[in-house]
């Protein structure tokens, strides 16, 4: 089975994306933060046998998503085992609507060795630095007149360039027009699964099918809507499932800008077992395989498999290909991602926002399409996209050769809410900031 083709290298040499993960654990060198405002931090040196003078030290100030300041630091000599304070000479950078700023430091090989090249990274460190932190977009005017009608079993919002369709029988926003352009195949639906890992498929696997929790219906309890303004109205949609024992309530409010604030809410009538995610799904058009985010990355990270991963701008294509795992199992999921966009090769498609930062990962299958292949090539890419916003996914664990998730990383069945915006884009210019200039590519 998996076990002898699932380690940290796969059979073909493919870097899986635990080994980051455990170069970051076991890298020679940490930076504590002192104080960063002081422009001060702590340095370790890790080794038990040599000084830190075989590598160079390098430090960058990323300022909305460009390298705005560098340098390199004083020679490293601390002993093994030594600490000692560095001021690192930055100039404070100023706001960037939208973008975090951050101190990077990265330690590199001074000279090649037999193993790696001169300038190989062996330790890198990443810190926000205290500046004002704004909304990653700002929010747009929501003047603009909404008109509502009722035609037939629909609810239709629309307004200059879009239309928004609610079905009443399901509670579901079932299309998505703007510029012309269809966004969705198929609306957003609470989702509480996973296709389960090597790990879940221990224990964890055959009580969240118990449960039902693969199997959520939900139920349209109640449909209303709210005219707040001319250019604003809420629709509010409550649903059940009985039998699994959840309730959910969407509030959908809709802009005459066409931006749209969902607060997604999930209520656990009965008892179940800790959660996989807490998020909702739906599907979009296949055209939009081109995904952009501002969040850690370029690899997939999970709550307890993440301190490998920058957080940055990065771009990646859902195509499938990017299955890193020979046996087919939940993957691709990008954590404390500030926004996601998933656009056609023109840059039109989908923005979306977390408030707070949301979990995301997009691919063509369905999850059962995952949780059923026993091999990587018997997956046939479906022709549109699974895209999947997360407030948040429960931890990977080992328990396939060790313990399961550790309790800070396990998603208790409890009350869960958050909110998310939404807007259709037109080109790349619409992203934050500019993904021409900010996306990075996806290899290291």
């Amino acid at each position: 089975g998996s076990f002898c083709i699932n380690g940290l290298i796969g059979p073909d040499r493919r870097v899986h994306p635990g080994l980051w993960e455990l170069k970051k654990v076991h890298e020679p060198v940490t930076v504590e933060p002192v104080d960063l405002s002081a422009r001060r931090v702590k340095i370790t040196n890790r080794y038990a046998f040599a000084d830190l003078s075989g590598l160079t030290g390098v430090w960058e100030v990323d300022a909305g998503g460009q390298t705005v300041q560098s340098g390199e630091l004083a020679r490293l000599d601390l002993a093994p085992g030594a600490s000692g304070e560095v001021t690192i000479p930055y100039d404070h950078p100023d706001s960037v609507p939208g973008m975090e700023c951050w101190l990077s430091l990265s330690f590199r090989l001074a000279q090649g060795t037999a193993c790696a090249p001169k300038g190989h990274e062996v330790a890198w460190a990443q810190f926000p630095l205290p500046t004002h932190r704004t909304q990653p977009f700002p929010t747009r005017d929501p003047s603009p007149p909404l008109t509502l009608q009722e035609i037939g079993s629909e609810l239709i919002l629309s307004g200059r360039d879009f239309a928004l369709v609610f079905a009443r029988d399901s509670g579901r926003l079932v299309r998505w027009h703007a510029q012309g352009r269809s966004l969705i195949q198929q609306g957003p639906q609470a989702n509480l699964w996973r296709a389960p890992t090597d790990n879940d498929a221990v224990r964890m696997a055959a009580l969240w099918q118990a449960a039902g929790l693969d199997r959520l219906g939900e139920q349209v309890l109640a449909l209303s809507t709210e005219r707040i303004s001319d250019g604003l109205v809420r629709v509010q949609v409550e649903t059940v499932d009985k039998e699994v024992g959840v309730a959910c309530s969407y509030a959908y409010t809709v802009s005459g800008s066409g931006e749209v604030v969902l607060a997604h809410r999930v209520q656990l009538l009965k008892a179940l077992p800790s959660l996989p995610r807490v998020g909702i799904k739906l599907l979009i058009p296949g055209e939009y395989n081109q995904v952009a985010w501002y969040g850690r990355g370029p690899h997939e990270t999970y709550a307890d498999r993440m301190r490998g991963a920058r957080v940055g701008v990065y771009h990646g294509v859902a195509d499938g290909r990017d299955l890193p795992y020979i046996v087919p199992q939940e993957y691709g999921n990008r954590t404390e991602v500030r926004w996601a966009a998933l656009t056609n090769e023109d840059g039109a498609g989908l923005l979306v926002a977390g408030m707070p930062w949301l979990n995301v990962s997009a691919y063509p299958y369905l999850a059962s399409d995952l949780a059923v292949a026993q091999h990587s090539h018997e997956l046939e890419p479906r022709e549109d996209i699974t895209l999947n916003l997360d407030l948040a996914q429960s931890g990977l664990g080992t328990e396939s050769c060790g313990p399961g998730q550790l309790p800070q990383y396990r998603l208790e069945a409890d009350a869960y809410q958050y909110t998310m915006r939404l807007r259709a884009i037109s080109g790349i210019a619409d992203l934050p900031l500019g993904l021409s200039r900010l996306a990075k590519s996806t290899s290291q």
